[in-house]
C-alpha cells in the first residue's frame, strides 16, 4: 500500500485540555513512534498529552520484512532461488534454475501471495514458501541383438532422466554373450539414463571340443597348460573361430609307447572351433622283444615280469604261473614319489587283474619323483 498507516486525534484544543492521538499501522507495517521534529516523544500508538501550545507531531511506521523459502520438487529437479526476505507489496522475481540435463521447469506454487507471471510474486504480509515444480525429461533405451537367432535382450523402453535401468542379454542354447556394442562386457548391466541410449548385444556361436583320453593323458590349450594326469573323457567349450592346440601323451613313453589321434598320426595338432569336435587319443607300443623269457618255461607254464620305474613297490614279484592263471597286481610309491600309472590298468589305479595267456607278460608301475622344493 502507498500509505503505511493512519492517524487520528488532530484538531484545535483549548489550552490546558487533554488531546489523544492514535496511530494505526497498515497491514505489513509496524508503529515506530511519535516524533516532534527529530525527537521521539512516544513509542505508544496512543499518545495522550496536555495542550499548552500548538504542536506538529508525526507518526512513523516501519515496513515488516517477511521471509521467503524456496524448495525444489523433486529435490533433484533444480536449484530454485529468490530473495531471502521482502516487504509487503514488493514484486519478487523467482528463479527456478532447472537441472536442464534432466528436468524442465513446470510452474511455481506459493503458500501465500499472488503470482502475477510465471516468475513474479507480489509479496503478501506473511512468510511465503515458494515451490518450484519440475518435470523429468524422458529418454529412450533402445536394445537390439546382432542376430535374432542368437539370443534376446530385455530392459529397453522409455525412462525418466537420471533413473537407473538394468539390461540383460540372454543367449540361446549353443551361443554365448560377448559384449555390448560400446565394448562393455557386464551382463546383466546397470546404466544411468541421461539421454537416448542405443545398444546392441553381441552373441557368437559356441562349440564343444571333446577329448577322449581313455588311453592317454590329454590337454587342450587354451585353457590348459599341462596334461590332465588321469584317464577319461573331457569337454571344453569355445567361441566360434577359436584355435585350440591339443596334445596326447603316453605316460609309458619310456617303454616305447606313444599316443596318436585316431584320425591324425601325431601327438600334437591344432583345430579351429567352427563346429562340435570329438577327438580320440589312442595308445600304441612297440612289440615285445623276440628273445624268450628267462628259463624258457614249458608250454603249461607262462612267465610274469613285474617291475617299478622310480621309487616304489609292485606285487607279486616276477615268476612263473600256470597258463590261464588270473593274477592281481598291486603297486604303490614311496614318500617323495607320485604314482603315475600301472601298465595293466585302464585308469590310474593301483591294482589290476590280468589273465596270463601269453608266454611272457610284462607289467610295470611308474612312480615319478616329486620336484625338489
Amino acid at each position: 500500500p502507498n500509505t503505511p498507516g493512519t492517524v487520528s486525534g488532530a484538531g484545535t484544543y483549548n489550552c490546558g485540555s487533554s488531546a489523544t492521538l492514535v496511530a494505526t499501522p497498515a497491514t505489513g507495517f509496524s508503529f515506530a513512534g511519535w516524533y516532534e521534529g527529530t525527537t521521539q516523544v512516544s513509542t505508544n500508538p496512543t499518545y495522550t498529552f496536555t495542550v499548552n501550545g500548538s504542536r506538529t507531531l508525526e507518526a512513523r511506521f516501519s515496513a515488516i520484512q517477511y521471509n521467503i523459502t524456496v524448495i525444489a520438487n523433486p529435490t533433484s529437479g533444480g536449484s530454485p532461488a529468490a530473495p531471502n526476505s521482502a516487504y509487503v507489496g514488493q514484486i519478487i522475481t523467482l528463479s527456478p534454475n532447472p537441472n536442464s540435463s534432466c528436468y524442465d521447469f513446470n510452474n511455481w506454487t506459493v503458500s501465500a501471495g499472488e503470482l502475477i507471471s510465471k516468475y513474479q510474486l507480489i509479496m503478501p504480509a506473511q512468510n511465503v514458501t515458494a515451490t518450484a515444480n519440475y518435470t523429468a525429461k524422458q529418454y529412450n533405451v533402445t536394445l537390439s541383438v546382432n542376430n535374432s537367432s542368437y539370443g534376446s535382450v530385455i530392459g529397453g523402453g522409455k525412462y525418466d532422466c537420471g533413473s537407473t535401468v538394468t539390461i540383460t542379454a540372454s543367449p540361446n542354447p549353443g551361443y554365448q554373450f560377448v559384449n555390448w556394442s560400446d565394448g562393455n562386457t557386464s551382463n546383466p548391466r546397470t546404466i544411468t539414463v541421461t539421454g537416448d541410449i542405443s545398444l546392441t548385444a553381441n552373441f557368437v556361436p559356441v562349440y564343444t571340443l571333446t577329448l577322449d583320453g581313455s588311453e592317454c593323458w590329454v590337454k587342450a590349450t587354451p585353457p590348459l597348460d599341462d596334461y590332465i594326469r588321469d584317464y577319461g573323457v573331457y569337454s571344453f567349450t569355445y567361441r566360434a573361430g577359436t584355435v585350440v592346440t591339443v596334445r596326447a601323451f603316453n605316460p609309458f613313453s619310456f617303454m616305447g609307447c606313444r599316443c596318436k589321434w585316431t584320425d591324425y598320426p601325431f601327438e600334437e595338432r591344432t583345430v579351429t572351433m567352427n563346429s562340435n569336435i570329438t577327438l580320440v587319443a589312442q595308445s600304441f607300443c612297440k612289440p615285445p622283444p623276440d628273445e624268450p623269457p628267462p628259463d624258457d618255461p614249458p608250454e603249461d607254464l607262462v612267465y610274469l615280469s613285474t617291475a617299478v620305474v622310480g621309487g616304489g613297490w609292485i606285487s607279486p614279484s616276477s615268476g612263473q604261473y600256470p597258463r590261464g592263471a588270473t593274477v592281481t597286481v598291486s603297486a604303490g610309491c614311496y614318500d617323495g614319489y607320485t604314482f603315475a600309472g600301472l601298465s595293466c590298468a585302464s585308469q590310474l589305479d593301483h591294482n589290476c587283474t590280468i589273465v596270463l595267456d601269453a608266454d611272457y607278460t610284462e607289467v610295470e608301475a611308474i612312480c615319478m619323483q616329486n620336484a625338489l622344493p
